[in-house]
């Protein structure tokens, strides 16, 4: 696995806030190539499960369709299957 991009804390920080904030008004984070360099070691990291990732990805909070919701299944199967190629 590559070396992560080094960010100086208070960057990181800032960095994870901007995403997050764009992500929560459901609009496309664009990131620059560096940063998705830095988002990719950090999932690599984390290596989540497909439930977690559906969990996470669901704009529902406390959904009971998690199971069966074919959008966001399908976005943690793609997320997955990126882990798979890499």
């Amino acid at each position: 696995m590559a070396e992560p991009p080094f960010v100086p804390p208070a960057e990181f920080y800032a960095l994870v806030e901007r995403i997050e904030r764009i992500a929560g008004r459901g609009r496309i984070v664009h990131l620059k190539p560096e940063t998705a360099r830095l988002c990719a070691y950090a999932l690599r990291l984390t290596r989540p499960n497909r439930d977690r990732l559906v969990a996470y990805l669901c704009p529902v909070k406390r959904c009971d369709n998690r199971r069966s919701c074919i959008p966001c299944i399908g976005k943690a199967n793609a997320i997955i299957q990126l882990f798979k190629d890499v």
